[in-house]
This record gives structure tokens, sequence and C-alpha cells, in this order.
């Protein structure tokens, strides 16, 4: 019987029986290594969300203001989200959220959460999307 270098897997000889439990072995040693890659690949994968800035949920007396909003799956040590307001289709109120928008001057990230700063609190609630690479 020899075997393969990386996974061990078994490899009958032409004088060798075959033997089924063989093969089974070698089926589970594959189908391991397969789910651990797979596991690795999907943990890999980008996060995509939505959140809403609410105009009550904004915290301090003056500047700079802050809101917290709860993203499940955002990781403090992955790489910085991308994130941008979800305008309206009516012309007039995505200008009033463009606007609103403007305010924000910062986004900080920990896991499982967004802060957003403004130097003034948006008068108007502002839904917003994002992603995030793993």
């Amino acid at each position: 019987m020899k075997y393969t270098q990386n996974y061990n897997l078994k490899k009958p000889e032409g004088t060798d029986a075959v033997n089924i439990d063989d093969l089974n072995y070698n089926a589970d040693v594959l189908d391991a290594q397969l789910k651990t890659v797979s596991d690795k690949v999907d943990n890999n994968k980008a996060l995509s969300f939505t959140g809403t800035l609410s105009t009550t949920g904004w915290n301090g007396t003056s500047a700079p203001y802050t809101q917290t909003v709860t993203i499940n799956g955002i990781l403090a040590s992955a790489p910085p989200p991308a994130i941008d307001v979800e305008l309206s289709s009516t012309w007039s109120t995505a200008l009033q959220q463009e606007e609103a928008w403007a305010l924000i001057k910062r986004v900080a990230y920990a896991d499982n959460s967004l802060t957003f700063y403004a130097d003034e609190k948006p008068t108007m609630a502002l839904n917003f999307k994002g992603v995030q690479v793993k």
C-alpha cells in the first residue's frame, strides 16, 4: 500500500486487494478537507447591509453628534466598510436626502456596529446601504 504525500490517502498497489474500508477512509479525508476549504471561502465573502439613521437617535448637545447603529456581521478587524445613502426615487426628496447625508462627516466601525458622526443633526431619517469585504 502506498499513501499520498499531502493527505495520506491510501493508494492500493496492483497486488493489493481492494478494501472498501480504504475507499471509505479516503472519502472521509477528502470530505473533511473540502469542508475546511468551503468554510474558509464562505468566511471571506463580502457582507452587504442596510440600516437607518433616525432623527431621534442622535446623541450629544453639540457637534460632533453621534448615532450608533447595530449591523450584525461588521468586523472591526476587516477593512473599512463602504457606505452610502439610499436615495428616494422622488427627485425633491432625493435632493433633501443628499443634503442631510452631507452632514455626516465620519463613520467609525466596531464589531457589529457603525457610529456616525455629524456636525449638525439631520432633520430627516436616512436609509443607508453598505458592504464590507472580509
